[in-house]
């Protein structure tokens, strides 16, 4: 009988046990339920718990949304960022080929006329090898007033009436000067003179004369 007695007693613990609990959740979920109301404070401390729960979660979505947004935002000003850099990079690209292409200009204006210098440079000094009195003219340059004297005598010989021939005379009155002998300088300044009057060797021979 103790047994049955207790066995009883436990059912019926459980059976109440139970039935509280669904009435927790049935009032916590705002629903009717059959079974014997909770107390208020609890219900009340239930409803602020579900509530902190719900503002929890809104927190989080919204959160979750941010980080999105954020995210996305990111993306936009690097997409952007990069194109920029790239618009940059061909904006230096089209500048570094008109620069190239200035140089290459420039260069090849350069080596045009370098070429028309030694063109000319090289047509003069042919001229200056076929003239006969280049050798002469070199030693005159170079102050050797002896050698320069051989030189234009020679080419007096050869070419009596020759082109450079008032030069030449001229030449060997001005090395004669150079050397100090003024009257041997007159004979020969004097025979520009006389023989090649309208010459322009004639009008320097004159004004070296009046100088001596």
């Amino acid at each position: 009988m103790r047994n049955n007695k207790g066995s009883n007693i436990f059912l019926v613990f459980v059976v109440l046990c139970f039935a509280g609990c669904l009435q927790t959740r049935s009032n916590l979920r705002g629903q009717p339920s059959t079974a014997t109301p909770i107390n208020p404070q609890q219900q009340k401390a239930a409803e602020e718990v579900i509530k902190k729960q719900d503002t929890d979660s809104e927190f989080r979505q919204l959160y979750g949304r941010i980080e999105t947004v954020e995210k996305q935002v990111a993306d936009v000003k690097e997409s952007e960022h990069i194109k920029a850099l790239e618009n940059r990079i061909l904006q230096m690209e089209t500048e570094m080929n008109l620069l190239r292409a200035t140089v290459s200009e420039l260069n090849a204006k350069a080596k045009k006329e370098a070429l028309m210098v030694s063109s000319d440079e090289l047509a003069a000094k042919k001229q200056v090898a076929k003239s006969p009195l280049f050798d002469a003219t070199k030693y005159f340059n170079d102050k050797k007033w002896e050698d320069a004297i051989l030189a234009y005598e020679d080419y007096r010989k050869k070419n009596p009436k020759g082109p450079e021939y008032p030069e030449a005379t001229l030449k060997i009155g001005l090395c004669f000067q150079n050397m100090g002998l003024k009257d041997d300088a007159k004979v020969f300044f004097k025979e520009v003179v006389e023989k090649y009057p309208k010459s322009k060797e004639a009008d320097s021979a004159k004004s070296k004369l009046k100088k001596l």
